[in-house]
């Protein structure tokens, strides 16, 4: 029961739209094929976690070897049921990096890494990276609808293609946006002034050049380069796929790229469309190209027995093939303040002198943790029974 679809390819390095599809098919009417789904709000499902994670690491000195328990969580909602995260796949995994978390796209840690940076901080680097219309309220034409929370890690936001694939493109260009400056007179302080590269040029009937993009093209910095290098590192790393996905499951053969799937619950998960899902997603990047895919109905019905390694990353997959037709992909440049560092486990502290586990990953220079693991401990053990000793 999925009838529709959206599209858009992006060049990350000059904020081009190379392709944009709005739907499926203009003319049908019976899928509201006039709709540009591009534009259209919908929930991202899991495909919104990497900006989660990239604000704990720019706030919180997590990486991608930070610990986060994969155990039960309840979070009280004011007016209805609390709000319980569940995994794709039943079952806990108990103290996971967030290379794990991420690579196989585990429900409660993201949701716990959200609630512990905070909603309104998520919300606050969403907005600078240009999710302009994802925050704006709907009553000005936006897909907010406020009072965001801990499921804003897992769809709790309405989003756009074309704000996702925005927000991907500063991922895959290592920080920078890259566009036009943008015409839009409503922005507020703090909102995106760059927009994609829609138009290069207008030329009139006298051969008079009206508009030139080259006049007006940006490019602002906005996150350290390690910080989406730290994301995409895990997202192109398919060791880190294989308890959700299977090892090298969400990759593309012959290219290291980073790839992010998303599966949307529908409105009412407790109602008719229980166990059905909204819409599924699929974003795949290199520093050359992005490309990100929505699947699903224009009028928001569910859709069932879908997958979003089904519609929509083999779309991603073949339309990358398709673009770079076997010829190398430019890789992805490690900062030099991006060095491997080593934490205990499972605390994700310094390792101490009696820590009995450790884990390697990248982390930012300057964001080891300081502190040393006082989890481990020495106890005196009773050789008699083997359980800890008494006073005698």
């Amino acid at each position: 029961n999925s009838h529709n679809g959206a599209l858009m390819v992006m060049d990350p390095q000059s904020g081009e739209i190379l392709v944009m599809l709005g739907s499926r098919d203009y003319f049908r009417e019976d899928i509201q094929g006039k709709n540009n789904n591009a534009l259209a709000c919908n929930s991202p499902g899991s495909s919104f976690k990497p900006f989660v994670f990239m604000s704990t690491f720019q706030r919180l000195n997590w990486g991608p070897g930070t610990m986060i328990l994969d155990t039960p969580v309840s979070y009280p909602q004011a007016g209805g049921p609390a709000f319980v995260p569940s995994n794709p796949t039943p079952g806990f995994a108990g103290p996971v990096t967030i290379r794990y978390s991420l690579g196989n796209s585990l429900n409660i840690p993201a949701v716990k890494a959200a609630a512990a940076v905070g909603a309104d901080a998520v919300v606050a680097d969403a907005l600078h990276l240009g999710f302009v219309q994802t925050l704006r309220p709907e009553s000005q034409g936006g897909c907010s609808a406020g009072g965001y929370g801990p499921a804003i890690a897992t769809g709790g936001i309405g989003v756009t293609l074309e704000e996702m694939m925005i927000g991907y493109s500063v991922l895959a260009s290592g920080g920078v946006m890259n566009g036009v400056t943008s015409t839009d007179t409503t922005r507020a302080n703090g909102e995106r002034t760059i927009d994609p590269v829609a138009i290069l040029q207008v030329t009139d009937a006298y051969g008079e050049v009206r508009y030139d993009a080259a006049n007006v093209r940006q490019e602002r910095r906005l996150v350290d380069a390690a910080y989406p290098y730290l994301i995409s590192n895990i997202l192109s790393d398919s060791s880190a796929q294989c308890a959700t996905f299977g090892c090298g499951g969400i990759t593309v053969p012959g290219y290291r790229v980073a790839v992010k799937t998303g599966t949307s619950e529908p409105y009412d998960p407790r109602g008719a469309n229980a166990g059905k899902i909204g819409e599924t997603w699929a974003f795949a990047y290199t520093p050359d190209l992005v490309v990100g895919i929505w699947a699903g109905n224009a009028d928001n019905a569910p859709v069932t027995n879908i997958f979003s390694t089904s519609i929509s990353f083999r779309t991603v997959r073949d339309v990358l093939n398709m673009a770079y037709r076997g010829e190398s992909g430019t890789a992805f440049q490690r900062p030099s303040n991006v060095v491997d560092g080593t934490v205990c486990v499972p605390s994700g502290l310094k390792p101490s002198p009696i820590c009995g586990r450790t884990t390697t990953d990248l982390f930012v220079a300057n964001q080891l943790p300081d502190r040393e693991d006082d989890w481990w401990q020495r106890v005196r053990i009773d050789t008699r029974n083997n359980l800890l000793a008494g006073p005698n």
